[in-house]
C-alpha cells in the first residue's frame, strides 16, 4: 500500500469520525428511524467491461438513522449491466458484477434541507466473466464515498453520491431517492 493511498484512507476515516462525533448534539425527535432508498448511476473502472465507457448501475438500500448525523445501511449495487459481455471470447476476463454490503454513514447538516455525508462500508463483490467457461466468485472489499442530500420534505430526500470500491477500483456516481419512515 502506498503512502498516498494510506493517507487518503486515514483522512477519510478521520472525517467519518468527526462527523459521527457531532451526532450527539441535540436534534429533533423525528430525525431517526428506518429508511429505504433506490439509486441509478454510472459505474466506471479498470475492468475490461468499462473500456468502452461506463456501465449502468442500480442500487437499493435499507438503513436505520440513529439521528440526523449517523446511520447504518445495508445496500446492494449492480456494477455492470453487460448482458453478453464475453459471449464470443474464449478466454474471458473477470469483471465486478454486483456488490452487497453494509455501511456506516456520517453526515453534517448544512441547513434545514441540505446535508453532506461520508460513507464507509464493507461487503462482497461478485466477480463474473459473463460466460459459463469460468465460474463466478466473490471477494471482500471496502467501499468509501461522499454525498450530498437534499430533504424535499422531512420524509423524502434526494441524494447525489460518489462511491469508490477500493479493491476493484470501480468508481460509481449515483442519484438516488430516499424515503424515511
Amino acid at each position: 500500500m502506498s503512502v498516498k493511498s494510506s493517507f487518503k484512507k486515514h483522512a477519510l476515516a478521520l472525517c467519518l469520525l468527526a462527523c459521527a462525533a457531532s451526532a450527539w448534539a441535540a436534534e429533533p425527535k423525528d430525525a431517526g428511524g428506518i429508511y429505504l432508498g433506490a439509486s441509478l448511476g454510472r459505474a466506471s473502472g479498470s475492468a475490461s467491461e468499462y473500456k468502452t465507457g461506463t456501465s449502468l448501475s442500480l442500487g437499493f438500500g435499507a438503513g436505520y438513522r440513529f439521528n440526523e448525523n449517523f446511520a447504518v445501511e445495508a445496500f446492494s449495487r449492480s456494477l455492470s449491466f453487460e448482458l453478453l459481455a464475453n459471449a464470443l471470447n474464449n478466454n474471458p476476463g473477470y469483471y465486478p458484477e454486483d456488490h452487497l454490503g453494509l455501511a456506516l454513514l456520517a453526515g453534517l447538516p448544512v441547513n434545514d434541507s441540505f446535508s453532506v455525508y461520508a460513507r464507509l462500508g464493507t461487503g462482497r463483490t461478485r466477480m463474473s466473466t459473463g460466460t459459463t467457461i469460468k465460474p463466478d466468485y466473490k471477494l471482500s472489499e471496502t467501499s468509501a464515498g461522499l454525498g450530498l442530500a437534499y430533504a424535499f420534505t422531512p420524509r423524502f430526500a434526494g441524494k447525489l453520491e460518489y462511491l469508490r470500491f477500493t479493491r476493484n477500483e470501480v468508481n460509481l456516481l449515483t442519484f438516488g431517492l430516499e424515503y424515511r419512515f
